[in-house]
């Protein structure tokens, strides 16, 4: 980068000012810099600009419409291992989750990534939508999902709870341990599992009574909360399968 100065101001200023000048223009350039670039949103796997239990305006899918889901790689095992996995989601709703082979008019893109641990996804149809690039993922699923386990025998629940788990953030649905009115007494220095929901903010949008066995709340270890208590979510509790209460919220948002 070049910066061109009048001469009369080169006469005025001895080699320390420039130094000064030239010093105050970079920050400024890498101030701006970084307030253009889109931040990532807070909370563990999922990428959303959307809190609450779900948005009625940003969040919720028109009902009765077709979600077009494809894959952008992944095995046949893996693929139909998603599908099966997520049927437990199209039962309780009336949008229907359309598998299709072409990434042309997909609404989500599902990519099996290597460099996440678990899962992501965008959550409900306004930030689903928002993406344009059909090329892009819109939700990843750990590598080796729907692999077998040693043995021979099916994989077990961490596998299905993290497909039902962001299938349910696609629907519109954020982190039960991060609403306003959880039971979690999140330590504030530590911020673990993003930053919980402020009560203002929470009273806008659509939700259930708080459920500790939802497929979206996440473990909380007793290390994280003020009060030392733990809470076992989704992979203790239930097993991956979805609560009651999530049967009969999601039902609720999308009725049959």
């Amino acid at each position: 980068m070049k910066f061109y100065l009048r001469n009369t101001l080169l006469e005025k200023h001895d080699m320390k000012r420039k130094f000064e000048l030239l010093a105050i223009v970079l920050i400024v350039i890498c101030f701006v810099a970084c307030k253009k670039e889109k931040q990532p949103a807070e909370g563990i796997g999922s990428k959303t600009t959307t809190d609450g239990a779900i948005s009625g305006v940003n969040a919720q899918w028109p009902q009765n419409s077709n979600i077009k889901i494809a894959f952008l790689n992944g095995t046949q095992e893996q693929q139909d291992y998603v599908k099966e996995a997520v049927k437990v989601w199209q039962d309780q709703i009336n949008v229907s989750l359309v598998f299709q082979n072409s990434l042309g008019g997909s609404d989500v893109r599902i990519s099996f990534d290597s460099s996440t641990g678990s899962g992501w996804s965008y959550v409900g149809y306004k930030d689903n939508k928002g993406i344009k690039d059909t090329l892009k993922a819109t939700m990843a699923l750990f590598k080796t999902l729907g692999s077998k386990e040693k043995n021979g025998e099916p994989v077990g629940t961490y596998h299905l709870a993290t497909v039902r788990h962001e299938f349910g953030h696609m629907l519109g649905l954020i982190h039960e341990q991060l609403r306003a009115d959880s039971d979690v007494k999140w330590n504030d220095q530590l911020n673990i599992g993003g930053r919980p929901i402020d009560s203002t903010s929470f009273a806008q949008y659509i939700k259930s009574p708080y459920d500790k066995k939802s497929i979206m709340h996440y473990s909380v270890s007793a290390k994280y909360t003020k009060d030392s208590i733990a809470i076992p979510g989704y992979l203790y509790d239930l097993k991956g399968e979805l609560s009651q209460t999530d049967k009969d919220f999601i039902s609720s948002i999308y009725p049959r």
